[in-house]
């Protein structure tokens, strides 16, 4: 009688001599997240299965799967709402491919460009209005990407056609992807909690707050003055001469990681502590606004290390 284990360690060597193999092996750190990444034979970079779902913050799930439409996708890119916008081309271009790592062992990955095309998916589905709520952050988390992705191509270009590449160190286009990405990261964080906006509703006596309602326009006068003035004068003078259109910037983008967001995080909750206090009291605006004043005076000069 056979033995089976010697029959599926036949299979397995027979199957490993046609696969192509990885000549290098790396990880590449994005946003603090370690993604194993390889090169093979013929020059195809490929990043893990692994790594397109921590990339995007998603669990992993199968391998593949076949849509009702027939066509075969990747389980990250299973979501009914995103098979329209997966074309024969894309199909191609994000198959799996299995190969031999470079300690030997059978692997799984895709081609590096998976993860922009993953990105592109999304956001045109965005575009079309038809994202689902769930998959509101992986899009956000798309745009940073591809915005900064882009950045860091035209570096490899330059580094390419000057020669530079050849001499510069291992890390360096690393180490400038990261700074980029932390960069561009803060201006998706959220530093305006909804709590603030409720409290001057309620403090103005205004219908009940609501986040999928566009706000009055004078609350962006208030936050002016309660918020930004407060930070230095001369803070919101340049705030406003650097975001002419607060309807596609927000003014708290300009400000730096180390000290202008932490000030501006600690004065909010202040901010939001009075607001509390004067409701609790059963003051309204302007009785509010006294409070403010008298516990934060307007500044005159804080703007150097704030702004970025």
């Amino acid at each position: 009688m056979s033995n089976p284990n010697v029959k599926d360690y036949a299979a397995k060597g027979g199957r490993a001599r046609w696969m192509p193999r990885a000549t290098h092996q790396g990880v590449l750190k994005i946003m603090g997240k370690k993604l194993p990444c390889f090169v093979l034979e013929d020059g195809t970079r490929l990043i893990s299965q692994t790594s397109v779902f921590q990339a995007f913050g998603r669990k992993q799930r199968g391998l593949r799967t076949k849509s009702e439409t027939g066509i075969v996708v990747p389980s990250f890119l299973d979501a009914k709402n995103l098979e329209l916008f997966i074309t024969n081309e894309i199909q191609s271009q994000i198959r799996p491919i299995t190969f031999i790592g470079t300690n030997g062992s059978e692997c799984i990955g895709y081609r590096a460009e998976t993860i922009p095309i993953v990105c592109d998916i999304y956001l045109s589905v965005r575009e079309s209005g038809k994202l689902t709520t769930s998959q509101i952050k992986i899009a956000e988390m798309s745009e940073l990407m591809v915005r900064s992705l882009s950045k860091v191509g035209i570096v490899a270009l330059v580094d390419e056609a000057t020669g530079y590449q050849e001499i510069r160190p291992r890390d360096a286009l690393e180490a400038y992807l990261n700074k980029i990405l932390t960069k561009e990261l803060a201006t998706w964080c959220k530093r305006f909690p909804d709590a603030y906006y409720e409290n001057i509703y309620l403090l103005k006596g205004w219908p009940k707050f609501s986040t999928s309602v566009n706000k009055y326009s004078c609350v962006g006068h208030y936050t002016n003055d309660i918020i930004y003035s407060r930070l230095g004068n001369d803070v919101l003078n340049e705030l406003k001469t650097r975001t002419p259109d607060t309807s596609k910037n927000s003014m708290h983008q300009w400000l730096t990681t180390d000290t202008g967001h932490p000030l501006l995080s600690q004065h909010m909750h202040a901010i939001i502590g009075i607001q509390r206090l004067a409701l609790a009291q059963g003051y309204g605006w302007n009785k509010f606004k006294s409070m403010v004043d008298m516990a934060f005076p307007v500044k005159k000069n804080a703007l150097e290390s704030t702004l970025i």
